[in-house]
């Protein structure tokens, strides 16, 4: 599911005039930019998180993706305010290329609008402190930092809710709604999804592209567990150099983490002709692990891969389910073979 199609679009959005909701958040692919589907709709703000190399496929190479991405926050209104990351270069130098008011955050330093300190990732659910970093013109703020604790787990999750709390206190919501709807919101599934926390811990994740690989494996890197046991679903028939980049990313991190086995799966049994892994995929995902020296068992079937590591699993452990469609089912066969 995506952005909706332009006419069902304003239908939609009519209908929530009409109801009288006064408030609609949501999300504006670049899928959706490139096809007008937003076409005529007024954004009063206007955020951009994060940018990586996806999308590919659809835009054709990278340069068009990130030119057809920023065109929201080019073409935003004076009177809107556009929420940037100035983590990533690229989002940063959007600042002078938009009519809209800017408001800055980053999660490396303190030299922008907005903030964090004190961050706390090891049980895998943030703890940390929301720094307002100096006053800023339009908003008239009475508090510096805000304590906040999540009830969605990963590092994504941090981002995500940074940029949440500035649109809440752009529209002036109270402090402790904010601090109150972080906490009971448990995330989307398959987003570093916290699926199992009793004697170990199991995480979901979608794992799609080399950025999101680096975000998930950073949040590992803070949190305590006795050893990762990672079952990884090779994304099939979506060409060798999204393969490589990937491998490439996840081989650092395997070294860095110290994990001594990859059990890699092809998802045979569950997924569909499109998702197929391909024998130039296969042979490009075992090769780069072969070159860095890493242990890997790959599995046709993702059931097999799954049973294989419950049965290295020990208390204390932490298991990664990790992949895009060839993992879709993971969650609902770990718990099949855990019950059985």
């Amino acid at each position: 599911l995506t952005t909706p199609e332009s006419r069902d679009l304003q239908e939609y959005t009519r209908s929530m005039v009409d109801e009288g909701v006064t408030d609609l958040i949501m999300e504006v692919s670049s899928h959706a930019q490139e096809m007008s589907r937003i076409k005529n709709m007024d954004y009063d703000i206007v955020a951009f998180n994060n940018i990586s190399r996806e999308h590919i496929d659809q835009h054709g190479n990278f340069e068009n993706y990130s030119r057809i991405k920023s065109g929201l926050i080019k073409n935003a209104k004076s009177d809107a305010f556009a929420i940037l990351n100035f983590d990533f270069p690229f989002i940063k130098n959007l600042k002078d290329n938009t009519k809209a008011n800017v408001l800055s955050y980053s999660l490396e330093n303190n030299d922008c609008m907005f903030g964090i300190a004190n961050l706390d990732l090891t049980t895998g659910f943030a703890k940390y402190t929301f720094k307002i970093n100096r006053e800023i013109d339009k908003l008239d703020l009475k508090v510096s930092e805000i304590n906040i604790e999540l009830g969605a787990s990963g590092y994504s999750s941090v981002m995500n809710s940074v940029v949440a709390i500035i649109v809440a206190l752009i529209r002036k919501i109270d402090i402790s709604i904010i601090q109150d709807a972080l906490k009971e919101f448990n995330g989307v599934p398959r987003r570093f999804q916290m699926i199992y926390d009793k004697e170990f811990k199991v995480i979901d994740d979608h794992f799609a592209n080399p950025k999101n690989i680096a975000v998930t494996m950073e949040t590992l890197s803070k949190m305590d567990y006795k050893k990762i046991v990672p079952v990884y679903a090779i994304r099939g028939s979506r060409g060798e150099n999204l393969i490589r980049e990937c491998t490439e990313e996840f081989s650092k991190w395997i070294k860095d983490l110290k994990i001594d086995e990859i059990i890699s799966t092809e998802s045979s049994e569950v997924v569909t002709e499109k998702d197929f892994v391909t024998d130039k995929e296969r042979e490009a995902f075992l090769s780069i692990l072969k070159e860095n020296n890493i242990k890997v068992n790959n599995y046709k079937r993702l059931d097999v891969s799954i049973k294989y590591a419950l049965e290295k699993i020990e208390d204390g452990d932490l298991l990664l389910l990790l992949g895009c469609q060839g993992m879709d089912n993971g969650s609902k066969i770990f718990f099949e073979l855990l019950n059985s």
